[in-house]
């Protein structure tokens, strides 16, 4: 009877699991309201886990109340509060992005592309900032500016230039169990103590969208160095405030502007629940957060008051429970308190700010920037318009990236022909900003005949390199050659449909201006350019047709 009470019980728990499968699919058909998990936060799981251990759980409660008594303040290197007008913190950040093993190309399902996780970073350093303007601005007496700033490695701990995004393969990507949190991590993991470490992994058991361990419950924790980082649900991972042109960002309809890292990020930083984790009697050490009981879901118009006599709760703090939209609050407490998690208390972060660390992951801002790159958005390709077309408006933007080809955020570009420009570009917007992703939106009148055009962009500070260089832009009216492939490795191949033969003059530039060769030709509708001995670049190359019929330039890029 064994066997057959065992397969019962199987059957049963099959057929409980499908009805609950209804039901959340039932839910979810109600609407975004609905969809609101019971564990937004894993942390407290992690507080079930380590109050499983008798040992470990003494230590956090010593931990916390040594925190609560003052009595480390003499040990602690103390930096300085926002009433104090202090320096800023820059923190050197990875994301380890853990996607599905079928999600081999990137921007693919769980594969999430580098933009979207630069709009996860935009977001959560807007919310950090209190910055004006944005969704992280907010007009609370008590709330401030962390004056924090997290910033993608330049260098992996070998030292190699990196964007600071890795992508591994995952298998359990699409049901990450917390139990197996350091199994994950150790597939992909950088020095704890140098960077901040944050994983994406597709979604995470239980319907938990994100967690991170406070420091001081890894205090005296052996595996201290696998488990301190955060680790995020690709379903949280972004802000509907910054999405990438031309993509679209499949986030959670309630969690969609990228508040699961900035409330993860709070505990990384020694930051509790609003609530304690308890009821009224229980308090999160924050001197200008009222007590409340529990969680609170959703976003009230009118704050409850759950204990009196504390003040209404605070219901758009980043560390409660609250949607991604009515969120927007750190106090000067919980500044204070996140400040001084990077002091001696938890050694292994005390040199995550310093300068030399800095300088090793190199965050600082570093070379010059990538050479601009015009993108038309109306598939007419790479710079090809009519004469005097109006370059601009929705559908071309210049793209400025950085030495990895991140985009840079937040850059001002003055335009302005370059003084070796023949065919008459006229710019429209001579100055304009760059996005999150390095997208800038631009206006130029084209010269009045078939040429090169080119154009200089220049940025607004040396702190980025200075000038980029000289951005080529070319069209022409009715260009005969058709070029392919290009960009090229070895051979470009020329092909002229509309004729049978050909009689030119080649001439090949750099992008300096520099002369790499010059030819002539004449012979049958298809050739093979002498290219091979060509170094990698981008080069410009002017046909002089026979019997001043045309001259037309073409854009080349060899790899």
């Amino acid at each position: 009877m064994w066997w057959w009470n065992k397969n019962f019980r199987t059957g049963i728990s099959t057929f409980l699991g499908g009805l609950l499968l209804l039901a959340w699919g039932s839910l979810r058909a109600q609407g975004p309201s609905e969809l609101r998990p019971v564990h937004r936060c894993g942390y407290s799981i992690l507080l079930e886990q380590q109050q499983a251990d008798s040992m470990r759980y003494r230590s956090l409660q010593a931990m916390r109340a040594l925190r609560s008594s003052g009595a480390h303040s003499p040990h602690v290197r103390q930096i300085p509060t926002p009433e104090g007008g202090e320096s800023m913190i820059v923190l050197p950040v990875v994301f380890h992005v853990m996607h599905a093993p079928s999600d081999t190309v990137v921007g693919q399902g769980t594969n999430l592309s580098d933009e979207q996780i630069q709009s996860q970073l935009v977001a959560l350093n807007h919310d950090f900032a209190r910055k004006a303007g944005t969704r992280g601005f907010n007009q609370i007496p008590v709330g401030a500016d962390a004056k924090v700033v997290f910033v993608l490695a330049g260098r992996d701990p070998q030292g190699q230039w990196h964007k600071g995004i890795n992508r591994v393969p995952y298998e359990a990507s699409m049901a990450h169990p917390m139990g197996g949190d350091l199994a994950m991590k150790d597939l992909s993991r950088w020095p704890v103590d140098r960077y901040v470490n944050i994983w994406v992994v597709g979604r995470i058991q239980l319907g938990v969208l994100g967690y991170a361990w406070l420091p001081s419950m890894l205090v005296g924790d052996p595996q201290y160095s696998r488990a301190d980082g955060v680790v995020l649900s690709a379903q949280v991972t972004g802000s509907m405030d910054w999405v990438p042109p031309g993509q679209s960002l499949n986030l959670h309809p309630v969690y969609a502007y990228g508040r699961t890292l900035t409330h993860e990020m709070g505990h990384y930083l020694d930051l509790y629940h609003t609530w304690g984790d308890g009821d009224c009697t229980v308090d999160d050490e924050i001197e200008d957060t009222p007590n409340c009981d529990g969680p609170l879901f959703g976003c009230p118009s009118v704050a409850p008051v759950e204990c009196p006599p504390a003040l209404p709760r605070m219901i758009s703090n980043y560390m409660d429970y609250t949607d991604d939209d009515c969120m927007n609050v750190f106090t000067q407490g919980q500044v204070q308190r996140m400040r001084q998690s990077l002091g001696s208390l938890y050694p292994w972060r005390a040199v995550l700010m310093s300068d030399s660390n800095l300088a090793r992951a190199a965050v600082t801002p570093v070379t010059a920037p990538y050479p601009a790159v015009l993108v038309r958005a109306n598939g007419g390709g790479a710079g090809n318009c009519a004469v005097n077309d109006t370059l601009g408006g929705n559908s071309d933007r210049l793209r400025l990236m950085d030495n990895r080809g991140l985009g840079m955020d937040s850059t001002n570009l003055s335009l302005l022909p370059a003084v070796d420009d023949e065919a008459g570009l006229r710019v429209l917007s001579q100055t304009v900003p760059t996005d999150a992703f390095g997208f800038a939106t631009f206006a130029a009148l084209s010269g009045p005949r078939p040429g090169l055009n080119r154009m200089q962009a220049t940025t607004d500070g040396a702190t980025v390199g200075g000038s980029s260089p000289v951005l080529v832009l070319e069209w022409t009216a009715s260009a005969e050659a058709r070029l392919y492939p290009n960009p090229f490795e070895q051979n470009l191949y020329m092909q002229w449909p509309e004729t049978d033969s050909v009689d030119l003059t080649w001439t090949l530039v750099d992008r300096l201006g520099r002369e790499c060769g010059r030819g002539t030709y004449t012979g049958e509708a298809f050739w093979s350019l002498p290219v091979e001995d060509l170094p990698a670049g981008i080069f410009v190359l002017r046909l002089d047709y026979a019997g001043g019929r045309t001259q037309e330039t073409h854009r080349l890029v060899k790899r």
